[in-house]
């Protein structure tokens, strides 16, 4: 043993019975550092303890701040085994935390391997200095501030998705940005908890109505929670969370649709009444009921899209709702209507439909097309129920039930799976208690 070694071993011998290590603990209050020394006026034990909670508060991960405190702790048995007394220079139960440079300490380390790798400095015993262990990658990718994650995410998403979904993720990105920036400023990625995602979802169903907004549905709900799921999903991969909390969250159960069919009486008096207010849009409407094409994708229509010799319309897979492209074909009375409109006469780049009601650079908007179907709702005295995109369920609903197979239907209508096509063609005929009453046989 060398004389180093001597020295330790009789000072820890000398001091066992005048001191209990240095332990770090965690009570229902906070984190404490608890040690015991010998009272010189009693010659009995008396504990002293070190609040830390501020401590821990200061870094983003639980390990990081007990590494620290274990440095602490390590440091102080350290003083503790050499003889030193705090009871001898203060008369309270309160110990300053000592002045040191933190070292690495994954586990409280015994007192003894802590004084096996010291060395002696006149009286006093301190760490042999050792090299710091730098953070990984992942370790400082989980401290990346959430607003700047938000940011990297909305960069990412503008390279890969439709302007519509774009915008679906905009919104929810800046409401729950917004959200979280109010409740917890300046927050990590990873300090994000499941109960912050809990308080949200709340706050989207039962508050957020309350300012401005209408009372969100289930299928709204669901989709704050698709769209949190997506972006915490897209965090994991990056690093910058390990779990998903929207995932987490029940969704609610599916409403049924409000639309109700427009029948052909109804259709009659829409045409009508369009046929001097707005020739362009009842185009629109036709080509929603007979080609079964979505709002979306008739707002988008280029003059190149349309082959009046053919009688047909390529749906271009960039304004395609499942990113796919189609043929739809048109009905007579919709190529007389788009003959009217003297297509030839404009540039093949410009939209069918632009703002003006006439062929344009710029393309009518959703919103003008929405309001134009109100406001002649509510002139003809129409139900709520009878929506613009019931005319599209009811163009699927007429031609299964005139004889065209539902795989057509379903082909026509770019659904996914017959599955679909059924969920949009289960509406109640309103004209089904004439049929049964005039055509049913007798008994």
């Amino acid at each position: 043993m060398s004389n180093l070694q001597s020295h330790l071993a009789l000072v820890t011998a000398v001091n066992a019975t005048h001191y209990l290590p240095a332990v770090l603990q965690k009570y229902p209050s906070g984190w404490l550092i608890d040690y015991y020394v010998e009272d010189p006026s009693t010659q009995k034990l008396k504990r002293k303890k070190i609040k830390v909670a501020r401590i821990m508060s200061r870094y983003p991960t639980k390990s990081a701040g007990i590494r620290h405190l274990n440095s602490i702790v390590a440091v102080l048995n350290i003083r503790l085994a050499s003889g030193w007394n705090p009871l001898l220079y203060a008369s309270d139960n309160t110990e300053p935390i000592p002045v040191f440079e933190p070292v690495n300490v994954t586990k409280t380390i015994p007192i003894t391997t802590l004084l096996a790798e010291s060395i002696t400095q006149g009286e006093c015993i301190v760490i042999a200095p050792k090299e710091e262990k730098q953070p990984t990658e992942e370790e400082l990718r989980l401290q990346t501030p959430f607003v700047e994650a938000s940011k990297k995410y909305m960069e990412e998403i503008i390279k890969e998705k439709r302007p519509d979904t774009i915008r679906s993720y905009a919104s929810f990105v800046g409401i729950f940005g917004e959200w979280i920036e109010k409740q917890s400023p300046n927050i990590s990625t990873s300090m994000v908890s499941h109960a912050h995602i809990i308080k949200f979802m709340d706050y989207i169903y039962n508050e957020r109505k309350g300012q401005g907004e209408k009372s969100i549905s289930n299928k709204t709900y669901n989709n704050y929670i698709r769209n949190g799921s997506a972006f915490f999903s897209w965090m994991i991969d990056k690093c910058y969370c390990k779990e998903n909390h929207f995932a987490k969250i029940k969704r609610k159960k599916k409403e049924d649709k409000k639309r109700i069919l427009i029948p052909e009486e109804t259709r009659e008096k829409i045409t009508q009444y369009l046929m001097t207010k707005n020739p362009s849009y009842l185009i629109m409407l036709k080509l929603m009921y007979n080609s079964l094409l979505r709002p979306k994708e008739i707002r988008n229509l280029l003059i190149s899209d349309i082959s009046i010799t053919k009688g047909q319309i390529t749906v271009r897979k960039e304004i395609s709702k499942n990113g796919k492209e189609r043929i739809v074909p048109m009905t007579q009375d919709i190529i007389e209507d788009l003959i009217k409109l003297n297509l030839q006469n404009y540039s093949p780049t410009y939209y069918v439909f632009g703002v003006s009601q006439t062929p344009a650079k710029a393309k009518v908007s959703d919103t003008y097309m929405l309001k134009f179907w109100t406001r002649m709702r509510i002139k003809l005295n129409l139900p709520k129920e009878m929506q613009q995109y019931s005319l599209r369920d009811s163009g699927m609903f007429e031609m299964i039930k005139n004889g065209i197979d539902p795989l057509s239907v379903k082909q026509l209508a770019d659904h996914h799976s017959l599955e679909m096509t059924t969920i949009y063609t289960n509406h109640v005929d309103p004209n089904l208690q004439k049929l049964i009453y005039e055509n049913s046989p007798n008994f």
